[in-house]
């Protein structure tokens, strides 16, 4: 018996042996190589507006003539049309007809008049956000408001 244990272990040994040193040349998976990856990054961008570009024609009304009061007129405008430095301007017109006009801004606050049958323009720009009515040598003023008077 003993003799038998030590067989054993001489042929455990031996196939140890040979074990130990071999390495796998094959498998049964294929080889697989890595590919390089390319990733893209894409950045989104918001641009805000600057505050001259950020004026809207909603933020002004424009009143519309009283059918009861002969002496208003409805006022139009044209733009908002884009100036040379990206800033916004509006042109507010009171159509004069065969009459004189004279445009009034925020209610109550005089603004220009011209001859008869000249219609009176005023150029607004937005500025911090607002429209600004502010013609050479005249305070500024922010508008919300506009309405035509005739006569």
């Amino acid at each position: 018996m003993f003799a038998y244990g030590i067989v054993t272990l001489l042929i455990f040994v031996t196939r140890i042996r040979q074990n130990d040193g071999c390495a796998a040349t094959s498998s049964a998976s294929p080889a697989t190589t890595a590919s390089p990856v390319t990733t893209t990054a894409s950045t989104d961008t918001t641009t805000t507006p600057q505050a001259c570009a950020s004026c809207t024609v909603s933020q002004i009304t424009f009143t519309e003539a009283n059918a009861a009061d002969p002496n208003t007129e409805t006022p139009t405008f044209t733009g908002p049309t884009t100036d040379a430095n990206g800033c916004l301007e509006l042109t507010a017109v009171c159509a004069a007809g065969n009459t004189e006009a004279f445009m009034q801004f925020n209610t109550n606050q005089g603004g220009p008049s011209e001859q008869a049958g000249v219609d009176v323009e005023a150029t607004l720009q937005c500025q911090d956000g607002n429209w600004v009515y502010a013609p050479e040598g005249v305070a500024s003023r922010i508008i919300t408001e506009i309405n035509c008077v005739v006569a």
